[in-house]
């Protein structure tokens, strides 16, 4: 069985493709966390931010990730 080549594009378009596909998968993992009630973890530098599902940011660790 034969496979067609794909043309070599642009660097820089492959890097489009691949961002595209990459922020789709992103969004739709955060609004999957929304509809479970789970915060989404952000980093800026050294520090990590929750956004709570009500739509809050905080830095400190929600109750519901704490494990005992």
């Amino acid at each position: 069985m034969k496979v067609a080549k794909k043309q070599p594009g642009s660097i820089y378009q492959t890097i489009g493709e691949v961002l595209t596909i990459f922020t789709k998968a992103v969004r739709k993992a955060q609004k999957e966390n929304r509809r479970l009630g789970l915060p989404n973890v952000y980093s800026e530098g050294r520090r990590i931010f929750y956004q709570l599902p009500d739509g809050r940011i905080t830095n400190r660790i929600p109750k519901k990730l704490i494990a005992f």
